[in-house]
């Protein structure tokens, strides 16, 4: 995999909501992340409060030890639906506050596979509502 490090970062770093990223390394993308995430001195973002959706899992909490090996994730039953996950992050990134999550700072989501869903107007309106709404309080 081609990996850019510098440029993800500035993208993290410019506290842009939405990052699209094309990929058929789809681990590889997830523990670059991850790992800028970390290291790349994002304020706000902390490497505890980074979450993965996949449709078929729902939404998980993403870990890893003190030696780099991801830990059982710990799944979040109440997000398990598309839009469910999309709600969520609305609340949290815009700071709404909700009763699911309690995360230090401002956390990482992985959406896996969202583009198959970029057909389905209330999800394409529901990010473009994320995008607009960013920081409101």
């Amino acid at each position: 995999m081609y990996r850019d490090n510098n440029k993800l970062c500035k993208l993290l770093k410019s506290k842009d909501p939405l990052i699209y990223v094309v990929t058929y390394e789809e681990q590889a993308v997830i523990d670059e992340v991850y790992e800028l995430l970390y290291n790349c001195k994002v304020s706000g973002i902390y490497p505890k409060d980074v979450y993965v959706y996949s449709f078929a899992t729902g939404l998980a909490n993403l870990k890893r030890d003190n030696f780099g090996q991801y830990l059982t994730d710990e799944i979040i039953p109440e997000v398990r639906s598309p839009l469910d996950v999309l709600n969520l992050i609305d609340s949290v990134q815009c700071q709404k506050g909700n009763r699911v999550l309690k995360p230090q700072g401002t956390p990482g989501f992985i959406l896996k596979d969202f583009y198959l869903l970029f057909k389905d107007p209330t999800i394409v309106r529901k990010l473009r509502d994320i995008k607009e709404n960013y920081g409101s309080k």
